[in-house]
């Protein structure tokens, strides 16, 4: 995998550029084509249309959803990709989600960072976040840092993972050897495999001896995953761990809490919303009551 240039400068310049641009007001988006690459600033930047080069981007949230010739560059407080990359992917941001195709290597941080079920990186991962699942393929090595990490995909290569606690699903498949330094057991679906074998390393002094029990959102439609972005960051910055869980009914986003052993589920939807409440379910005690947003952070570390 090539070295990244300068790429924030290189974007800022570009941006700035005397260059043909199509501005659209509705996303305040931003978007500049030099050469064959295409650069895109803005709120929400969405690019879906081909890529000839590579693609730069910069953002408070990013959907990208297009075919991209050269490499992806990516950074935002939400980070996307839907599309394909023909070759690196370079991406950083407090929630990154990858749902694509990368031909060649990705490097990924973020408060969370994602594999989703369909996506594949044809060649090397490495990813580090305060959370990191990897639900889809990686056809070389994995390198996984993060507070929480569960592989529920497929790795071809080995797996080296530094973590709080790791978790392996029913649908991990590790061609390798799987290396891993956890301040916790090693919790292991009985239907994952690893073919190489599983080595526990010794921790090191300054890593963390545990992931600290998270707080679950489950946002109930569009307005209210949009405000649970918000309240994961807010919640995040006043020290409290916090997953987010957009797929599926409210049932199957509880047992996936209780799987994460959670402390407790916050469930936003569009009454709530409207109200400026959440509701807050306590898994240890199994109580569910009405909090106010405003005083949800108090109520968590109460």
């Amino acid at each position: 995998m090539r070295p990244p240039q300068p790429i924030l400068v290189f974007l800022l310049c570009a941006l700035s550029a005397g260059v043909a641009a199509d501005e659209q007001e509705a996303h305040r988006l931003y978007l500049r084509q030099q050469g064959g690459d295409t650069f895109a600033a803005g709120d929400a930047p969405r690019v879906s249309a081909p890529v000839k080069g590579d693609l730069l981007a910069a953002g408070g949230e990013l959907r990208l959803a297009a075919p991209v010739a050269g490499d992806v560059i990516a950074f935002g407080g939400t980070v996307r990709f839907d599309g394909t990359g023909s070759q690196d992917m370079y991406a950083a941001g407090g929630t990154v989600a990858l749902e694509g195709a990368i031909a060649r290597n990705a490097r990924i941080a973020g408060g969370n960072v994602s594999l989703g079920p369909r996506a594949r990186i044809a060649g090397n991962a490495s990813l580090a976040g305060g959370r990191v699942e990897v639900l889809g393929g990686v056809g070389g090595y994995l390198q996984a840092a993060g507070g929480r990490v569960v592989i529920d995909g497929r790795v071809d290569g080995d797996a080296e993972v530094a973590t709080g606690a790791l978790e392996l699903g029913p649908n991990a498949r590790i061609g390798g050897r799987l290396r891993y330094r956890s301040g916790a057991p090693l919790v292991q679906d009985p239907a994952a495999v690893v073919a190489g074998g599983i080595e526990r390393l010794m921790m090191l002094c300054n890593e963390p001896a545990a992931a600290p029990r998270p707080v679950v959102i489950a946002p109930l439609g569009a307005a209210a995953e949009a405000r649970a972005l918000g309240l994961a960051r807010t919640l995040r910055w006043q020290g409290i761990a916090v997953e987010q869980d957009y797929r599926g009914n409210m049932k199957r986003r509880l047992q996936r809490a209780n799987k994460l052993n959670a402390r407790a589920a916050i469930i936003i939807g569009d009454d709530e919303l409207a109200r400026g409440v959440v509701q807050l379910k306590d898994f240890d005690s199994g109580e569910q009551h009405e909090v106010a947003l405003d005083a949800l952070a108090g109520a968590l570390k109460g």
